[in-house]
């Protein structure tokens, strides 16, 4: 009896009597590539090619394309597409990042501390568990763990959108809520930038998470002098962005 016959269409046993699921997938250039896992029994071996079959039917070659793809690999596209000089037209800026230096240098200590070579399919719990191990180890605050992990979930963002990852790695217990960020926010702002998600602000103090009315109305418990004076420091020291009080000085 052959080995298909014993083990089925996907099921595949090394020299080491290891069973795997083993599908072939046709590439764009024509051409065949072999994919395995591991699996526990047959019934596991089915799942599995299932899985892989029904992942490439969705996905296409970009799943293949994302299978083999790097953690280096995607920083460096990311880097090319995303962390550029800043573009203006007509003095706003439309695309690219103010700092675009600094977030390149970031990318760059990321990759080489969870490793260059790690597969971006296969970044989990763990890997982020080490790196944030690391970090600590690092003498680094939250705030920049914090930020860290803004721009990995940012990268891993857009390889799903490129179809060059199924799901987005779960980042709950990596990422704390309030803590140099804004909550639900994609987090690539910096001090001094607008959090396209939320409108709050970076500061480097934090992200200002205050609504700037809820602010000025505050303000409006004191007097019209005090009220200014307090507003103008506030505008100095967390570079928000509060509106004027001429526009609540008619309601004090």
């Amino acid at each position: 009896m052959s080995k298909r016959a014993r083990y089925g269409n996907y099921a595949f046993k090394d020299a080491n009597g290891k069973l795997y699921a083993r599908v072939q997938l046709r590439q764009a250039d024509g051409r065949l590539k072999t994919y395995k896992k591991r699996a526990m029994n047959l019934t596991h071996v089915q799942q599995l090619a299932e899985e892989i079959l029904a992942q490439y039917k969705q996905r296409g070659q970009a799943y293949i394309d994302g299978h083999g793809m790097t953690l280096e690999r995607l920083a460096d596209w990311y880097k090319t597409e995303y962390v550029i000089q800043p573009v203006y037209l007509d003095g706003v800026k439309i695309e690219g990042m103010r700092t675009w230096k600094s977030e390149r240098l970031k990318i760059d200590r990321i990759v080489k501390i969870i490793g260059g070579s790690s597969l971006i399919h296969e970044l989990d719990e763990s890997s982020f568990r080490n790196f944030r191990k690391v970090r600590i180890g690092q003498g680094v605050t939250i705030t920049t763990i914090n930020r860290d992990f803004e721009s990995i979930r940012a990268m891993m963002r857009k390889a799903k959108k490129k179809k060059w990852l199924n799901e987005v790695p779960d980042f709950d217990g990596f990422i704390q809520e309030g803590v140099g960020k804004s909550k639900n926010c994609d987090g690539n702002g910096r001090a001094g930038e607008m959090h396209p998600c939320c409108g709050s602000e970076n500061t480097k103090f934090g992200t200002a998470f205050i609504p700037p009315n809820y602010i000025a109305l505050g303000i409006l418990e004191l007097d019209q002098m005090n009220s200014i004076q307090l507003m103008t420091t506030i505008r100095t020291i967390l570079r928000i962005q509060i509106p004027s009080m001429n526009l609540f000085v008619g309601a004090m």
